[in-house]
């Protein structure tokens, strides 16, 4: 018991020293090539933040624990909207941009809709099958992903072309504590 409570304290100091590092790591990236932070943010430190979530969910369905898998992402989703939010607009007020809630917002009720979908087989099957994410509802979900990593905005934002949004003209990201500075 002591060694698993030590273990876990010392995975979470990990975690925390690793994620700083990433961030100074792609802070110097968006720097060194001239690229802004938010677009940083958006691509390295965004799947850099959710490796672990996917080690662990990946590692876990290896092993035949699917419920681990399971309870790692929808406790992590949890946490993220109600927590990180709630914790950051106690803060400071957070400004929600029209796109966010045109298209980021419902790409997530979608994101967890199709979850249910998917894990429900038994309800839409009457009974027939146990509830199972099989290979097929995972390349759903995967297809589901791929183009919300391929947008027209996406690619503007990435190639330093344009912000979403903002004039095609316009590579600066928005004015906010978030905009890239220089030294």
């Amino acid at each position: 018991m002591f060694l698993t409570v030590v273990l876990l304290l010392v995975g979470i100091a990990l975690v925390l020293l690793s994620a700083d590092k990433l961030t100074d790591g792609a802070t110097g990236l968006a720097r060194r090539f001239n690229v802004t932070e938010m677009v940083i943010g958006l691509t390295v430190v965004a799947f850099g933040t959710s490796l672990p979530e996917f080690v662990t969910s990946f590692m876990s369905a290896l092993k035949g624990s699917s419920e681990i898998s399971i309870g790692n992402i929808v406790g992590s989703n949890t946490f993220n909207v109600l927590m990180i939010v709630g914790c950051s607009a106690l803060v400071s007020p957070i400004v929600i941009s029209k796109s966010t809630i045109h298209k980021d917002i419902p790409f997530a009720i979608l994101a967890t809709l199709s979850l249910i979908v998917v894990s429900l087989d038994a309800v839409l099957d009457g009974g027939q099958f146990e509830n199972l994410i099989s290979r097929t509802d995972g390349l759903m979900l995967l297809g589901l992903f791929t183009p919300r990593t391929d947008t027209p905005s996406s690619h503007r934002v990435l190639s330093g072309t344009g912000w979403p949004g903002r004039p095609p003209d316009s590579s600066a990201a928005p004015d906010g504590p978030w905009r890239s500075r220089t030294p």
